[in-house]
């Protein structure tokens, strides 16, 4: 019994983790500006850099 348990959660973890990379990927890949989508059509170019930077944006992945 304790062999499945521990089956179980080692399983249930790597699904866990291939759901998040999944996730993470599929975010990056996503056309568009996060900041943009936030600020709205009718934002500056001053305060989108403004939001890259303040959610580090600007950074690599």
């Amino acid at each position: 019994m304790t062999r499945l348990i521990l089956r179980r959660i080692l399983v249930s973890l790597a699904v866990l983790w291939l759901v998040t990379l999944f996730v993470f990927i599929a975010t990056l890949l996503l056309p568009g500006d996060p900041a943009r989508a936030i600020l709205g059509q009718q934002a500056t170019p001053e305060r989108i850099s403004a939001l890259h930077e303040q959610l580090n944006l600007n950074d690599p992945v």
